[in-house]
């Protein structure tokens, strides 16, 4: 990342990691080592990172983005 940076792109394929974290360009800008979370990741997660239902849900099509929550 830090190279292409370098070579005056503003950022590498945020799309995933900016779902991930909604503050993701502040995150990586401020550690150029950040970690994005791994996925699969809990609906929870994701609605605390400002994701709605609709999208949610439309992000299980995703292989293994949205972790199966099987009813208990």
């Amino acid at each position: 990342v830090v190279a292409t940076l370098e070579q005056g792109v503003d950022f590498v394929t945020i799309g995933r990691s900016a779902i991930l974290h909604h503050d993701f360009p502040i995150k990586i800008m401020e550690d150029f080592e950040f970690e994005p979370v791994k996925c699969p990741v809990s609906t929870e997660y994701l609605t605390k990172e400002g994701l709605g239902p609709d999208f949610i849900e439309y992000m299980r099509r995703w292989p293994y983005f949205v972790k199966s929550e099987k009813a208990s």
